[in-house]
């Protein structure tokens, strides 16, 4: 499949097409629009941060099944030491789906960011586990350089923010990671909260980024259906790095042309339409 980089204005309504897309009529033991999708947060992110989107992608999607998951570090395993590698960030997540007997596979997958990394481990090492894979501003040192995986102007702020108090810290990283003022401001409350309760650690911290730092993936594509989704005004990730992996990996890539860094946040519904549009 070539690549695609496709274009839509961001909207702060519901799309009518994302709210009315026919429901595919595809086997429920095999679609990906029936089946179970899996979303992974990125670096020092949890489950939480998701916000409204799994529920917003369970009203337009009901014939599938959500689920969110923390990785060791965060949420509510922050007191358990991160993975220093992504492989093993992946053992863990199935390791947790597989305390869940009732859970269909193959799973639907969706990553955002460092999220993203342990999707593409996941899907190359256990392809036959995966019906799909979203990507969302994700990047790999195969085919892009560290400063452009992380923009430079973002080291100063984050070696600052590990010495700020939780508001202060969780507002500098919205800042950073969202283009939509409303979105942020929705958010911060939620986020202090949570930065408040479930602490992650400055040494998980470090480890994360070690094993984000660390992740050298194959050349080849994994052998799974993939869309990729990108922010063309990332403040944190340049959007050349999702254009490179689409067009090695030959994959479809569609691009936001307002959103931030955490593109479920400021546009919920472009994702979930772009998902279906595909499906």
């Amino acid at each position: 499949m070539p690549a695609i980089a496709g274009k839509m204005k961001s909207t702060e309504t519901t799309p009518p097409a994302a709210r009315q897309a026919p429901v595919s009529t595809t086997d429920p033991a095999q679609g990906r629009s029936h089946g179970t999708w899996v979303l992974i947060r990125g670096l020092l992110r949890e489950q939480r941060h998701w916000g409204r989107f799994p529920d917003l992608m369970r009203k337009a999607m009901p014939h599938c099944k959500i689920l969110t998951l923390d990785v060791p570090g965060n949420g509510s395993r922050h007191q358990e030491a991160s993975p220093l590698n992504i492989a093993a960030a992946v053992e863990q997540l199935r390791e947790t789906l597989s305390l869940m007997p009732d859970l269909k596979k193959p799973l639907n997958l969706l990553g955002i960011s460092m999220g993203g990394m342990m999707v593409v481990d996941w899907a190359q090492r256990y392809p036959e586990e995966v019906n799909s894979a979203v990507l969302i501003n994700t990047s790999l040192s195969t085919f892009s350089p560290f400063y452009h995986r992380l923009r430079a102007a973002n080291y100063p702020r984050i070696l600052r923010a590990l010495w700020l108090n939780k508001q202060s810290q969780e507002s500098l990283i919205l800042e950073m990671t969202s283009n939509k003022e409303s979105a942020r401001r929705q958010a911060l409350g939620e986020w202090i909260h949570i930065a408040q309760s479930k602490p992650v650690s400055k040494r998980n911290l470090f480890r994360q980024m070690v094993a984000a730092g660390r992740f050298n993936p194959p050349d080849t594509a994994p052998a799974v259906p993939m869309l990729m989704l990108a922010s063309e005004h990332d403040r944190i990730v340049d959007v050349s790095c999702s254009q490179r992996m689409a067009k090695a990996w030959q994959v479809r890539l569609k691009q936001h042309q307002r959103a931030g860094h955490d593109l479920p946040l400021d546009a919920p519904w472009w994702v979930i339409y772009q998902i279906k549009e595909w499906h």
